[in-house]
């Protein structure tokens, strides 16, 4: 027995060895992506170019204080996006304050959009209902560092390069700053 076993094993080994061998299909790759197009900032934004500098702005606040501040709007982010930069001094009766915020035009609604955060952990959400090269005004809703939220209304003009930036919170007027 162990003579015919030896035998077959031989045998299966020798076929083994004489099969041909297999031939290596070629797995078709699909095409590389095209290159991306870089795309372009939304020409809606050229109503903004007279908006461009940094203002000079002043104000009586509630306790009927004068405050100055200082209003930056340039571009940012390569055209595809404004910023907003607001700061005030520090008065008797409220602290130094400084707003960051960015706004544009949203690639998918195509509408005017506004986000923006405060060194007093307030922050704000809005839309456009208006923006053009003479007027801008952004509703939506805002947060304040003690943890409310109330609706906030941006309305800003632009007449003969002086510039009015009035806030609402709540329905009520936070401010108003006349900036030249």
């Amino acid at each position: 027995m162990n003579k015919l076993a030896f035998g077959v094993t031989l045998l299966g080994a020798g076929m083994a060895f004489a099969q041909p061998a297999k031939k290596e299909v070629p797995v078709a790759k699909d095409p590389p992506p095209p290159a991306m197009t870089k795309p372009t900032p939304a020409t809606e934004l050229e109503v903004t170019k007279d908006w461009i500098k940094t203002w000079t702005c002043s104000a009586t606040n509630q306790a009927n204080e004068k405050v100055s501040g200082k209003l930056t709007v340039k571009k940012e982010l390569e055209g595809f996006w404004m910023s907003f930069k607001f700061e005030t001094q520090k008065t008797k009766s409220q602290p130094a304050f400084t707003a960051q915020a960015m706004f544009g035009v949203d690639p998918v609604s195509k509408g005017w959009v506004l986000t923006g955060y405060d060194n007093q952990g307030g922050w704000i959400n809005m839309k456009g209902k208006e923006a053009s090269a003479t007027a801008m005004t952004f509703d939506g809703e805002s947060g304040s560092g003690s943890g409310k939220k109330v609706p906030a209304v941006f309305k800003m003009t632009l007449d003969k390069k002086a510039l009015k930036f009035i806030g609402e919170f709540g329905g009520i007027k936070a401010f108003e700053h006349d900036c030249k």
